[in-house]
């Protein structure tokens, strides 16, 4: 072996380790974010939409808002002024008609370089229910002046509707149109973009149905590069509508197996949101339950001979299946690659879920910020969109709420150095918290919490550049150790007696090879992971400063540090919330 070339990684200052991706955390900063004008009933269903719809280059926000009190709600549109939600709902006549409105979908619709508005409305209500709209972007003098209704793109052909999507289904340059069909209509309905606008397609492209559509959702489950639409339905199965599943005609639904069932007749779902849970390349789906059969996590397991995916269905953990979940989002919170699911629900707060899951595994915990979302009903709420209203690069949530919007804003995790802490942690009751520190291969290190309760729901993760193992020692034990060098490690439960967090060096941060050492062999390694900039499996171990990938810079840690014959301390960092 080759012969030390200076200090041991156990010099390594605190200084070195960056954490960026990872840590989850938010503050309520509504009063800050928010300017709204319109008044509201307490129990209003909201679709966000987020978009750029006067070119300033931020992202705004539209809201079609239906509601339990029929005949009172408002369509409200808010203008992004320098991260602040400023309503401009006053400013556009006729957009305050009080219909009851399922869905908004800002598009480009004219391919003018300006995105145009539909909104899709039911029959119940007042103003005038049953007729989906289209508003015109009107942008005189390159200047963004409003929406104008316009009655011909769509020749009044579309009645009410509850659920629809927007995308160039036929790949042809322009966008198109799917609108779910409503109880007292036998089928869906498409329209294909074109450059004399928007002409409704053959009733043969598509599949004919008498469910009552909740949602419309599109993303290419297959894997062919076409865009299929999947159907929420009340009463009625979920569906998936494979698009040119044989490869001859773009955009036409209704080909034989073209039509799959993802859920039997007796499960209601308000919605199911395309994303790949397991970063294994293919789309999965999250389900969210209507009336009490519990959420789920729909996975990608691969085609069938038909072309069709074959599903893994897994009950959600974590939260009440007998709530009434409505949409959830799916979108990478923290940085590291992974998709979080936020899922809304009517009844009560949302609930975060983490995803901590790795290759092979689907995996999430619980990580619902106690400090920006109660444990009442006062961020009840149908949909939530992600934006980066305070422009520090991360990305806040836009929570559409039963009885107004509130922006949950991202914020630092606090974070304590083990050193000082004495084995103590800070309270852990009233938001997320992180330690940083380092451990030494055989030796452990261990945290007692001091604010928990009997029936305190935790979550704890904690990574390293090593191979670590947790445990949560309490009336019953819990214990992590997915034995991969560089991963990390997890664990949920509740609580039934006081805890004790422990968490030990299994392997060393850089000994690749687990001989105890470093060196030029280890070396080898991280220049072979540094090539393909990834922290897998086996490359992790030589993400020394942590910040989420091999990169020239933990190749000169390492190199500078050259070691044989004793282990170096190995960095981590524990982080740990409870509700």
């Amino acid at each position: 072996m080759p012969r030390s070339l200076v200090a041991a990684l156990a010099l390594l200052p605190a200084s070195a380790f960056a954490f960026p991706a990872g840590e989850l955390n938010f503050t309520d900063a509504t009063v800050a974010r928010v300017q709204s004008t319109t008044f509201e009933q307490s129990r209003n269903e909201k679709e966000i939409e987020l978009a750029d719809y006067d070119n300033d280059g931020d992202l705004d926000v539209v809201l079609a808002i239906a509601g339990g009190v029929f005949g009172n709600r408002t369509n409200k549109i808010y203008r992004n002024d320098g991260g602040v939600l400023v309503e401009t709902t006053a400013s556009m006549p006729g957009f305050t008609i009080q219909d009851l409105s399922r869905r908004a979908l800002l598009r480009d619709y004219d391919n003018d370089g300006w995105l145009d508005l539909i909104i899709i409305n039911d029959q119940l209500g007042g103003g005038d229910a049953g007729r989906t709209k289209y508003w015109r972007n009107d942008h005189t003098g390159g200047v963004f002046q409003g929406f104008v209704y316009d009655l011909a793109p769509l020749n009044g052909a579309i009645g009410y509707a509850c659920g629809a999507d927007a995308q160039d289904y036929n790949q042809d340059g322009y966008m198109d149109v799917w609108f779910g069909n409503y109880p007292n209509s036998p089928q869906d309905t498409m329209f294909f973009g074109s450059a004399t606008g928007l002409q409704q397609a053959a009733v043969s492209m598509v599949p004919r149905d008498d469910d009552y559509t909740t949602d419309i959702s599109s993303a290419d489950l297959n894997g062919d590069g076409w865009l299929d639409v999947i159907s929420s339905n009340h009463w009625d199965p979920a569906w998936v509508n494979y698009n040119n599943l044989d490869g001859t005609n773009p955009g036409d639904f209704d080909q034989p197996n073209s039509t799959q069932m993802l859920t039997s007749g007796v499960q209601y779902h308000n919605a199911m949101e395309p994303g790949d849970l397991d970063g294994d390349g293919r789309i999965d789906l999250y389900a969210s339950n209507w009336s009490g059969e519990g959420d789920a996590f729909l996975i990608n397991t691969g085609n069938d001979a038909n072309g069709r995916v074959v599903w893994d269905i897994r009950t959600v953990p974590g939260h009440a299946s007998a709530r009434e979940t409505s949409k959830a989002m799916i979108q990478d919170l923290n940085g590291d690659g992974r998709p979080e699911v936020f899922v809304n629900a009517m009844d009560g707060r949302p609930v975060l879920y983490r995803n901590v899951s790795r290759p092979g595994e689907v995996a999430f915990v619980e990580w619902t910020p106690p400090g920006a979302v109660g444990d009442d009903e006062l961020l009840a709420s149908f949909t939530t969109g992600a934006v980066d209203l305070s422009g520090d690069g991360k990305l806040d949530l836009v929570v559409a709420g039963n009885a107004g919007e509130h922006v949950l804003e991202a914020i630092p995790t606090p974070r304590y150095n083990a050193a000082h802490l004495g084995g103590t942690l800070p309270a852990i009751t009233a938001g997320p918290i992180s330690v940083y520190g380092f451990g030494f291969e055989g030796n452990f290190n261990a945290f007692q919490t001091m604010d928990l309760q009997s029936g305190d729901h935790v979550s704890v993760v904690a990574r390293s550049c090593g191979d670590i193992a947790l445990s949560a020692l309490a009336a019953t034990t819990h214990v992590s150790d997915r034995e991969a060098q560089g991963n990390e490690e997890y664990l949920e439960f509740t609580v039934s007696g006081n805890v004790m967090l422990t968490l030990s060096v299994t392997r060393s941060c850089a000994d690749g090879d687990g001989d105890g050492d470093i060196d030029a062999a280890d070396l080898a390694m991280a220049n072979a992971c540094r090539t393909g900039s990834t922290t897998g499996p086996s490359c992790g171990a030589f993400d020394v400063n942590m910040d989420g990938r091999v990169t020239q810079g933990d190749i000169t840690l390492i190199t500078s540090r050259l070691q044989n014959g004793s282990h170096p301390r190995t960095p981590f960092l524990l982080e740990v919330i409870a509700r």
